[in-house]
């Protein structure tokens, strides 16, 4: 028995100076490999690269990955500070223990480099919200400890963590998000985080405060280049474009009614917004735009949140005409029902648009031949047109949900003709024929079938061939076995 328990000392001694010999073996391998040629620098540069790109996709790499392929790149990852300045935490209740030691190890690892601050809840448990949030409060007191660095943030904000965000100075924080819990899709907050006095974030610039109203936060509204905010009065609204005269940007949702017209400003407000999207409740927008002078606007989207929330036309031309804005991008959905001759006065204010999304509301709109995208509208929209200009020259993007009651011939003839336009500017450079990209949407769902024959589909597949980015959409007639369900057919 000795002498076989010696022996059997003996050879697993042997076994580890093979494995050390492998291991040596390998390390030579490894630095004979091009990877290995390459200086630290560069290799970070390429973990950082891995990194970024993971975050739009399934996989998600982050610097602990590096650690586990050879000490080497070990090393280099965890002495890298910049790779640890991205912080994504999904909370869960059952691992935040272990959550929160990882994190102190990943803040330590970052040291002093900006950090971006993602932090949510696993949506199997956000049913149970006094459970899953209840373990918010120690990842945010942690995460609070670094407020310095601090560049951007973005966040869930349970009620019992309201007060963290108070006393504390963020010199680097340039965007913050905030988001009440939810239950389905039921926000469980209506009263926003106080946050008494202007939050000490001198670079802020960017802020979203989806499900919140603005009005008991103490944000540094005259430095804001950006606001997305949900549930407010038309007051409340122009109180933050009067406050927040560096606005560039404006997003937001849910405004109701007036209390009573006084609230309304007295007189027009002059504004260098470039960017305004809102969502309408109960209102129509001309309590909005007949108010407002905004010769900066670039983009604008206004959409209804109602069955009988419309939208008209005329309001819309006013306001561009008074405003002497340039238009690229435009959005309108419950549009309310019109003829083809507003819906052209309108489109003849707006050359410069580039991107067009017009939306119907379907519920007060009825098919008829002078409604929608007539005959005469598309037409007016064909280069080689006599007389007057043809319309939306600079059109690269159309999206139409609405009554289409032109001939599908004319439409995809149009289409056709603008995608292979020269214009005097293009000819030199493209020479005879000019694809543009184009990328049209059009809608016909649920009103009644257009007709597309066997040619017109023949023409929408060449179309289609050749790059541009094409889709009709529209119900198929009544078949036997479908009964009364929607069938569809499209390009």
């Amino acid at each position: 028995m000795t002498q076989l328990q010696t022996e059997v000392a003996f050879v697993e001694t042997m076994i580890e100076r093979l494995i050390s010999r492998r291991t040596r073996l390998r390390g030579r391998m490894n630095a004979l490999s091009p990877i290995s040629q390459l200086s630290p620098e560069i290799l970070v540069k390429i973990f950082q690269m891995t990194c970024y790109s993971a975050e739009d996709s399934t996989q998600h790499i982050t610097p602990l990955f590096f650690g586990g392929i050879c000490k080497d790149w070990r090393e280099n990852a965890w002495s890298t500070p910049l790779l640890w300045n991205t912080v994504t935490i999904t909370v869960w209740r059952r691992t935040h223990a272990t959550q929160i030691s990882l994190l102190d190890e990943w803040l330590l690892r970052a040291q002093s480099s900006p950090l971006s601050i993602k932090l949510t809840v696993d949506e199997h448990e956000s049913n149970k919200t006094n459970l899953a949030f209840c373990c918010f409060r120690p990842v945010m007191e942690l995460l609070i400890t670094r407020a310095e660095y601090w560049q951007t943030f973005d966040c869930i904000l349970p009620h019992r963590c309201h007060g963290i965000l108070q006393n504390h100075k963020f010199p680097l924080l340039t965007s913050i998000s905030l988001r009440p819990p939810t239950i389905g899709w039921i926000s469980t907050l209506i009263n926003s985080p106080s946050i008494p006095g202007p939050l000490s974030a001198p670079k802020l610039a960017h802020v979203n405060l989806s499900g919140y109203s603005a009005s008991s936060m103490g944000l540094p509204w005259g430095q804001l280049r950006s606001v997305k905010i949900q549930i407010l009065t038309i007051e409340e609204f122009f109180a933050l474009l009067l406050r927040s005269q560096e606005l560039k940007e404006c997003y937001v949702e849910a405004i109701c009614s007036p209390r009573s017209p006084e609230f309304l400003p007295p007189q027009m407000l002059f504004h260098d917004l470039e960017t305004l999207d809102v969502l309408l409740t109960s209102i129509d927008p001309i309590s909005i735009l007949n108010h407002l002078n905004l010769p900066k606007l670039r983009v604008l989207s206004l959409r209804g949140g109602g069955v009988f929330a419309n939208i008209l036309i005329d309001t819309i031309s006013t306001f561009v005409l008074r405003s002497s804005c340039h238009l690229e991008r435009l959005s309108v959905e419950q549009l309310s029902r019109t003829t083809d001759d507003d819906i052209l006065t309108w489109l003849e204010t707006t050359p410069s648009l580039t991107h067009l999304r017009i939306k119907f509301n379907l519920y007060s709109t009825q098919p008829h031949p002078s409604i929608g995208f007539s005959d005469k509208l598309v037409s007016r929209l064909r280069p080689s047109q006599q007389g007057l200009p043809y319309l939306l020259p600079r059109l690269t993007s159309l999206e139409y949900r609405g009554p289409v009651p032109c001939n599908t011939r004319l439409l995809v003839d149009v289409l056709s003709e603008r995608w292979h336009h020269v214009s005097h500017s293009d000819s030199a450079k493209h020479g005879s024929v000019s694809l543009r990209p184009m990328k049209v949407e059009i809608d016909a769902s649920p009103l009644p079938v257009i007709d597309i024959p066997d040619d017109v589909r023949d023409d929408i597949v060449m179309l289609v061939s050749e790059g541009m980015e094409l889709e009709i959409r529209t119900p198929l007639p009544f078949h036997e076995g479908y009964g009364n369900a929607e069938v569809f057919e499209s390009w």
